[in-house]
């Protein structure tokens, strides 16, 4: 949804029912206190019936989770089935979400399904919260690292849908290189190591949909920061960049699942944690510098795979 109908159809209802909620722009996962304990719970869905959606789905929500802290211990799916397919359908998905528990190391637990117009696969994760994670202070230097590369889902995605108009131009062996990237869409264990190598004080945003700049501005704006980020800086494999260029996509706005964004501090030990490409500034400017060229950022508005 555009971000101004999300925080006034959305967000303004969610806060006047559960004041604690802290729902915002950014915050893909919540939390809850029960008997002392601190539990969390995430979603992600997909539509279509791409292959893949219902493993793609679960790491979502998994590493939505990570990057708030949490690690998840079980799923839920719900399924809308199309007529013209259905049992085909459900058997496949079904195999793929099983498939995304198993490389979490979480259970499937229970579920849903009907018979609806289109495709879709929405799953609920829910795990306990392991780490409190912060903001660092604004009176620090901070800096803005990345781990996984652009465009890594999405490239992998298209690669496989357009193989045919991919090879007038590539290899197959380049083509196979390029879909090897779905093998690279989990990130939670990643998040876990930079939460416990920074004692928290980080703030991390995991990329999916709207790729790079769409989990930049969802970071930022969660947090109400400003940035200045050298595009050339931001890791991006040869095999995104090659099909992107093909299929006449920006590799900065395609799916990114696998990667994570996160402010830290400015210091050399977390220099070391991912590849630095820009700085946290305290102002409300958000901008990406090319060499000479200067863009502002914008709100995250869709995601370049859906333009193929």
């Amino acid at each position: 949804m555009p971000e101004n109908a999300l925080k006034r159809s959305i967000l303004k209802g969610l806060s006047e029912y559960n004041g604690r909620s802290g729902a915002k722009i950014g915050a893909d996962a919540g939390f809850y206190e029960n008997c002392g304990k601190s539990f969390m719970m995430s979603t992600a869905a997909l539509f279509g019936n791409d292959d893949g959606n219902g493993e793609l789905s679960v790491i979502r929500a998994v590493n939505s989770m990570a990057a708030a802290g949490g690690k998840a211990l079980a799923a839920s799916l719900s399924l809308a089935v199309p007529p013209e397919e259905g049992e085909s359908f459900a058997k496949k998905v079904m195999g793929e979400a099983v498939r995304g528990c198993k490389k979490c190391g979480i259970e499937l637990i229970s579920g849903n399904s009907l018979v609806g117009d289109c495709a879709f696969a929405s799953v609920a994760v829910t795990g306990e919260k392991v780490f409190e994670l912060r903001l660092p202070e604004k009176d620090r230097n901070r800096i803005l690292i990345m781990t996984g590369y652009a465009g890594n889902a999405g490239a992998a995605m298209l690669a496989r849908k357009k193989y045919d108009a991919l090879a007038e131009r590539l290899t197959g062996e380049f083509i196979k290189k390029a879909m090897a990237g779905s093998d690279d869409t989990a990130c939670f264990e990643k998040a876990f190591e930079l939460a416990k190598a920074c004692d928290g004080a980080i703030s991390m945003h995991d990329i999916s949909e709207g790729g790079v700049f769409g989990a930049l501005w969802e970071l930022l704006e969660r947090e109400k920061a400003g940035c200045s980020v050298d595009l050339r800086s931001i890791p991006i494999r040869q095999t995104a960049v090659e099909v992107c260029e093909i299929l006449d996509v920006s590799p900065y706005t395609l799916r990114g699942d696998g990667g994570l964004i996160a402010i830290v501090e400015d210091t050399p030990d977390n220099r070391k944690l991912g590849t630095v490409i820009g700085r946290v500034e305290d102002t409300a400017d958000r901008v990406i510098l090319n060499g000479e060229e200067k863009r502002f950022l914008e709100p995250n508005r869709h995601d370049g795979y859906y333009e193929i």
